[in-house]
């Protein structure tokens, strides 16, 4: 996992995120509100809530084209199971709680970054998802806003 997230909060225009995205060099920004978890916009929500619809970028707001909700792991889970995740539910970034409570954002785990890195693993993942033997991890938390 990466352990610098970006993070925006839910007012901000989606103009201004894609600008931060940029900046960031990221390809997606976790929502926050209240230093909680609200959703997760990406490169994608812009493109196809945004620019593919003809919106204003300047008058939408982030947390109108968020993904939601998110689903989120702990920072012990096995990477085999983190990218099994991914695969079976169709998701590229896993932000990853801790902490005394598990309440804070230590990091993000991105499927391109598990490509880059593992790719044995990778496509190891993907042959056993294919032919459905790999069972959804019981350890997956879903954050609901």
């Amino acid at each position: 996992m990466r352990s610098s997230v970006v993070t925006i909060e839910g007012e901000y225009s989606a103009r201004q995120a894609a600008k931060m995205m940029d900046f960031k060099g990221v390809s997606s920004l976790v929502v926050v509100s209240k230093k909680k978890i609200s959703g997760i916009v990406t490169e994608k929500d812009l493109c196809t809530r945004v620019m593919a619809k003809g919106r204003d970028a300047e008058k939408v707001k982030v947390r109108e084209i968020m993904s939601q909700p998110v689903m989120i792991v702990r920072p012990d889970m096995s990477l085999e199971s983190a990218v099994q995740v991914m695969l079976t539910q169709g998701i590229k970034k896993l932000p990853v709680l801790g902490g005394e409570f598990g309440e804070n954002l230590v990091g993000i785990l991105s499927l391109t970054d598990v490509v880059m890195l593992y790719p044995a693993l990778y496509a190891t993942m993907k042959q056993l998802q294919e032919i459905q033997l790999a069972p959804v991890e019981k350890d997956v938390d879903f954050y609901i806003s």
